[in-house]
């Protein structure tokens, strides 16, 4: 495994034009990653670092494709359970502090960069009842009248696949069939969102983050704090296998997980940090105040084709 120490950047490593070359691909909207790519090319004024970005799956997909001649370097953004699930694309890398973080991978694949509350979330003027208290509610059948609920095929989608193993851990396999019949199912994470918000849906699951822009911009929407507990999800980092500019990766890498990135997490792209001890935005949810649904990382991570087995079982009764 490689060894990075999280003090120090190190130099970027040159590319043939004499200039320093990166190429990222993320899973994040640059609202996300331009802070901290301004923050750290302000420390590496020479580097030039190439952003294709594209949904977590479109990602992992193009660098499996790539595998033999790989172009990017760093996969950023994307659920740590879709890190987990494509292993074998990613270098080992041991980072200090691995401690101080919501997670960590002890093969050093992947590495947690913020933690998200999955909100249920109810489009106020689609749905003109009384929300539910809970995700149990969302079986009843009257969802069928009501609107439905957008929820994204965990086979392709990082956040759905959050979502259907927290549920399923909560309330079983026959409950995921209930809530599939009440369900419009998507193969992508952002038509979720944009069907709850343009109220499409009458319910859906939402990024705390993304709530709140959404609502700022007047979107007539409302978070249900379940009795359950809240759904996490902490996204990653991975250093790709092969990666041409490896040391320049490395040091981005050591960078991203430093405390100077978590303030600027916090403090401008206004998302919660994964480092632990980092107070987050004002606007987001104290999870030390509130329960959180727990979910066995480890059949997460290595029943996944059970798990979409499950799944498809339950999709397939929900249509009968």
């Amino acid at each position: 495994m490689a060894a990075v120490a999280v003090a120090g950047c190190g130099r970027p490593a040159q590319g043939p034009s004499g200039r320093a070359d990166l190429t990222l691909y993320a899973a994040q909207g640059g609202e996300i990653t331009t802070p901290l790519l301004d923050a750290y090319q302000r420390r590496h004024p020479s580097l030039r670092i190439d952003v294709i970005r594209a949904g977590t799956g479109e990602m992992l997909a193009r660098i499996r494709a790539e595998r033999e001649n790989p172009i990017g370097d760093l996969l950023w953004g994307g659920a740590l359970e879709s890190y987990a699930a494509n292993a074998d694309l990613f270098e080992p890398v041991v980072l200090p502090g691995a401690d101080r973080f919501d997670a960590s991978d002890p093969s050093g694949r992947w590495h947690p960069f913020t933690t998200n509350v999955i909100h249920l979330v109810v489009n106020t003027e689609r749905l003109r009842e009384p929300p539910p208290r809970s995700f149990a509610e969302l079986a009843d059948p009257r969802w069928r009248g009501r609107g439905r609920i957008a929820l994204s095929n965990p086979a392709g989608s990082g956040t759905g696949y959050t979502v259907v193993t927290a549920l399923a851990s909560l309330h079983g396999w026959d409950y995921v069939a209930a809530l599939l019949r009440n369900c419009r199912l998507t193969e992508s994470a952002d038509s979720m969102f944009k069907w709850v918000k343009d109220g499409e849906t009458a319910a859906g699951f939402l990024f705390e983050t993304t709530l709140r822009d959404y609502v700022a911009a007047g979107a007539p929407l409302r978070p249900v704090l379940a009795t359950e507990g809240l759904i996490t999800q902490t996204d990653g980092i991975g250093l790709i296998a092969g990666a041409p500019h490896r040391e320049a990766a490395l040091s981005l890498l050591a960078f991203l997980r430093s405390d100077d990135a978590a303030e600027i997490v916090r403090a401008q792209v206004g998302r919660r940090p994964a480092l632990r001890g980092v107070a987050p935005p004002a606007a987001l949810v104290d999870l030390a105040s509130r329960p959180r649904i727990l979910v066995d990382a480890s059949w997460r991570e290595r029943s996944r084709q059970d798990i979409l087995a499950r799944f498809d079982a339950a999709r397939a009764e929900a249509a009968r």
